[in-house]
């Protein structure tokens, strides 16, 4: 029989396309063409076994392969069933199955090589869906300071990782900013500490973590930067420009005559020593304004260093990894330059990591008054661990703790609380002596 009636064939045609399921979601079905088993398999099993061996907390296997299946399926549409004996991935008329438990991260990366090569009705590529699995897993270790980088991120980071305007962001809330940094485009133009970022670039910020955030913020000073952020009278946008703030000098000087100022800048390879070398003419002086703000950190070496020239013999404090390693401890070397001087050190949203444990073992062993604003609260010991991709995994392997035991899990919390410098300041090359903050500090040395 034969029908000549248009409508009926289209009817015809359209039962035929949903029986199959190809209509499902109005797509067609994508493969994820390009997925190199080996390769792919060979990159899970490294990033998963990283994460067992070198984080802070012993982690579960499944609970990584669990997290990064939920992050595959939120980018693919694709619906995952866990089970207490089963995994069950379903993209279209397509699934993987996997019993439970897993007990390997070798056989945690079989599993996740066989979901991205899965068909999908997305439009999302093979490598993008591959990163959603890395970040998902790392991000399941629930330390904003870990992260999975990709290969563009770390190449960013690398080249431009010292160029930013000037912000610190927090790194629970990665879209509130945390700090400023004195004298940088983001100050001088107007960006106020908790400001809530909503766009860079004109692009949407929702859902990236810190890392990601950091890796945005960061880049050549020509490149344009614009920031839109959410205040409590409505919404701002920032055109601002990027600066070194890696090229911050060593200096110490004398203010007031009897007080001493010092900006020890980043905590690099020789930092401490060239830092000894200018304080010696400056011994004889009543106290001493130690200023951190903006201060990454750096080698904890050089923080030890450092610390030496203030505090006499006893604990500096201890690095503790994960639990079953051993602590290491720190003790004074006795070769203290600057011992026994009333001391006020200057933090703000921007002081992170070592500067963060030098500020806090000066608190606790030389009775160091803190002035500012809460500090990042990044009490990490870090490493890199390149990945097959190109990409690297940025993963906390300890603690840094104090000599009281103190641990910084969250922000320093400082003695006097000071709003931000209106101007120039000593960080961005004024005068020391005309800095509103180091003449707070210096009003409190004085006081007997």
């Amino acid at each position: 029989m034969i029908y000549n009636n248009k409508n009926f064939l289209t009817f015809l045609a359209a039962a035929v396309f949903w029986t199959f399921g190809l209509g499902f979601r109005g797509q067609l079905p994508s493969a994820q063409a390009g997925v190199n088993e080996e390769e792919a398999s060979y990159f899970f099993a490294e990033l998963l076994k990283s994460c067992e061996a070198s984080y802070l907390e012993k982690t579960p296997t499944e609970s990584l392969i669990r997290a990064g299946l939920l992050s595959f399926v939120e980018r693919s549409g694709c619906v995952l069933h866990w089970s207490s004996e089963r995994i069950r991935v379903r993209c279209y008329h397509q699934s993987v199955e996997h019993p439970l438990p897993i007990d390997s991260a070798d056989e945690g990366a079989e599993l996740l090589t066989r979901i991205l090569k899965l068909k999908t009705v997305s439009k999302v590529s093979s490598a993008e869906l591959r990163e959603a699995i890395a970040k998902g897993v790392v991000n399941s270790l629930g330390d904003p300071f870990t992260a999975y980088l990709t290969a563009e991120e770390v190449t960013r980071l690398k080249t431009f990782g010292n160029w930013g305007a000037g912000i610190a962001v927090a790194p629970k809330q990665p879209d509130h900013i945390h700090g400023i940094r004195p004298g940088a485009s983001a100050d001088v133009r107007g960006v106020f500490v908790r400001d809530r970022i909503l766009r860079i670039n004109g692009k949407p910020i929702g859902g990236l973590n810190y890392a990601d955030m950091g890796a945005l913020l960061v880049g050549p000073s020509e490149e344009q930067l614009t920031l839109e952020v959410a205040r409590h009278d409505g919404i701002h946008r920032f055109n601002l420009s990027r600066s070194d703030e890696a090229s911050v000098p060593i200096w110490a000087q004398k203010v007031n005559r009897d007080f001493l100022y010092i900006r020890p800048g980043k905590f690099d390879n020789g930092m401490a020593d060239t830092m000894w070398v200018q304080l010696a003419p400056h011994a004889a002086v009543k106290g001493v304004v130690l200023d951190l703000r903006h201060n990454p950190g750096g080698l904890l070496t050089e923080g030890i260093s450092f610390l030496n020239g203030f505090v006499g013999a006893g604990m500096l404090g201890s690095v503790h990894p994960r639990k079953g390693h051993p602590v290491q401890t720190y003790t004074a070397s006795q070769a203290q330059v600057l011992s026994s001087l009333p001391l006020v050190i200057l933090v703000d949203g921007g002081t992170a990591s070592v500067a963060e444990f030098v500020a806090l073992v000066l608190k606790d062993r030389a009775g160091a008054r803190l002035v500012g604003q809460a500090t990042l609260g990044k009490g990490r010991v870090q490493r890199v661990i390149p990945m097959p991709d190109g990409g690297a995994l940025r993963i906390s392997v300890a603690e840094l703790v104090g000599p009281s035991g103190q641990r910084i899990t969250g922000s320093l919390e400082v003695d006097h609380y000071l709003a931000p410098a209106a101007g120039n300041t000593a960080i961005s090359g004024k005068n020391p002596a005309e800095d509103s903050w180091v003449s707070f500090a210096i009003k409190l040395l004085s006081k007997p």
